[in-house]
Parts: structure tokens; sequence; C-alpha cells
């Protein structure tokens, strides 16, 4: 679609998105009743199991309806940039969890200004 292109373009440039784009993006979704999160299984659990299903995707392995990806979850796994991320966290759920802790921190740290 011209969303998906126009995104994954976007996204392998400079990985930022635009608040036109995102919303544009989680009403498209929302209005198709499509579900978050986008990999089905337990989701009372926090785990790799999404980086692994990239990658299952990306090998189609996957059966219909398995997972449900959107453009900003595609360009991790067929980017150059930040498929070794996916890998590394897929292969390494500490690795993963170190890496989310550290990122929820900073988040933390700088905190949150609704406007």
């Amino acid at each position: 679609s011209h969303h998906s292109a126009a995104l994954s373009r976007r996204a392998t440039t400079d990985w930022q998105f635009s608040r036109p784009c995102l919303k544009n993006l989680t009403r498209s979704c929302l209005d198709r009743g499509q579900q978050v999160p986008f990999v089905g299984g337990s989701v009372d659990r926090f785990t790799n199991a999404y980086f692994k299903t990239l990658l299952r995707w990306n090998s189609r392995e996957l059966e219909r309806g398995e997972a449900l990806f959107i453009p900003t979850d595609v360009v991790l796994v067929v980017n150059d940039k930040y498929r070794p991320y996916v890998e590394a966290f897929a292969n390494d759920e500490e690795r993963f969890f170190a890496a989310f802790a550290k990122a929820y921190g900073k988040l933390v740290e700088i905190g949150f200004a609704y406007r």
C-alpha cells in the first residue's frame, strides 16, 4: 500500500515518524478491528516472542492469522540497520530484557508531559 511504502522508506532513512503518519497508521489498524499486540499467544507474559515471530514472519514460517504486523514492525526485520537487533533479541531474551530495562529507565527519568 501507499502507506507501507512511504513509511518503510522513511523508517529506513531516519527512523522518525510524524504525528499524522502515526495517527493514520493507528486509525487504519483500529478501523479494521485489528488487535494490539500484533503477536498472538500469551499476552500476560513479557518475553522476546515478538522478535522471534518477526523472524518467523520474514522466513514465511507463520500460519495465517498467527501474527499481525504493521509496516513499522516489518521495517525492523527487513532493514539491515535494525535486523541485527531483532536477531539479537530473538536469540537472547536476557539481552532484550536488559536493553528494555535501560530504555524504560531513561523514559522514566525524563518523565512525560501531556499537552
